[in-house]
């Protein structure tokens, strides 16, 4: 985990369960909380990566089932 990454920071498994509502494949679903769209989710990675064409076969896949 980085220390610059707010992302890797929250990504643990000792996070708050605002953080990880579902943790598969390499992804987690997490609560926007700074979001103006009250509930509004998004799709984290358990890993550090600054562009889609990083992400592994599975975490690809698994990033198309989740959304």
């Amino acid at each position: 985990m980085s220390s610059t990454c707010y992302a890797c920071d929250q990504s643990g498994p000792d996070a708050p369960f605002r953080e990880r509502f579902v943790r598969a494949g390499g992804w987690r679903v997490a609560h926007d909380f700074n979001s103006s769209l009250p509930g509004w989710l998004i799709l984290a990675p358990l890993r550090h990566i600054l562009s889609l064409d990083e992400l592994t076969v599975e975490e690809a896949l698994t990033l198309g089932d989740l959304l």
